[in-house]
């Protein structure tokens, strides 16, 4: 396989939405979900944080969180979070939702011939596959790249990581940095989809370089009509 090969990603649908599939093929768009739209509800599990942080994590939080407050009213604040761990653990949980839920993704896979994700996902092989080649416009061109992070491979794991909320927050876009382990970690029930994932800034509808879309695969059972109104686009 060339490194070219490697870039080309397939999306499985179904005639269900037939809207939204013209727009594809007519307007060159194409829809990044919200996570709270995917299948799988052990995706983006609060469970997965460790929210377990020393007193000067704790204090660079509430500052950054609530900027004007006195060092006695910190101090307060911080007695209040020991005193109350899970009550602060869902308000940091709310408030990481809340910010990751503006993202949207892009959900691919690396394999074009699944007959589980033909049945899953294309309607029981009535719908058709979608084949993207992204070996240019990620690293060339420039609208791409201000709006979407690049290509990731999904991480298939028997046990889902922990991850130390401070930590990742005291990195620079620390809220990205902690959606996209959240978004690229999923159960290794899953790693039959080969999945990759692009991610973008805003959840909604994106235009594509033309180019991008390289190919189409009809299912084994799409009708003829359906068939026919896909060449038509």
């Amino acid at each position: 396989m060339t490194e070219r090969e490697k870039m080309k990603f397939y999306k499985y649908y179904s005639l269900k939405n037939r809207e939204r599939i013209r727009l594809i093929f007519t307007k060159n768009l194409i829809y990044f979900a919200s996570p709270s739209k995917f299948n799988d509800p052990f995706e983006f599990d609060p469970g997965v944080i460790d929210y377990q942080g020393t007193e000067e994590q704790i204090i660079e939080v509430i500052s950054k969180s609530e900027p004007g407050l006195s060092e006695e009213e910190k101090e307060t604040k911080v007695k209040e979070w020991f005193a109350a761990p899970e009550r602060n653990n869902e308000e940091i949980w709310r408030r990481v939702r809340k910010s990751i839920e503006q993202y949207g993704v892009f959900c691919l896979s690396q394999k074009k011939d699944d007959i589980l994700m033909w049945t899953h996902y294309a309607d029981e092989h009535r719908g058709f596959c979608l084949e993207f080649d992204f070996s240019r416009y990620l690293a060339q061109n420039e609208t791409l790249n201000k709006v979407l992070s690049g290509v990731h491979q999904v991480n298939y794991v028997t046990d889902y990581p922990k991850i130390n909320y401070f930590d990742l927050i005291k990195k620079q876009n620390g809220n990205f940095e902690l959606f996209k382990v959240l978004c690229l970690t999923k159960a290794e029930d899953w790693k039959y989809e080969k999945e990759v994932r692009v991610i973008g800034m805003k959840c909604g509808i994106y235009t594509f370089p033309k180019n991008l879309l390289t190919g189409i695969i009809f299912g084994y059972r799409i009708p003829e009509e359906d068939r026919k109104l896909l060449q038509q686009w």
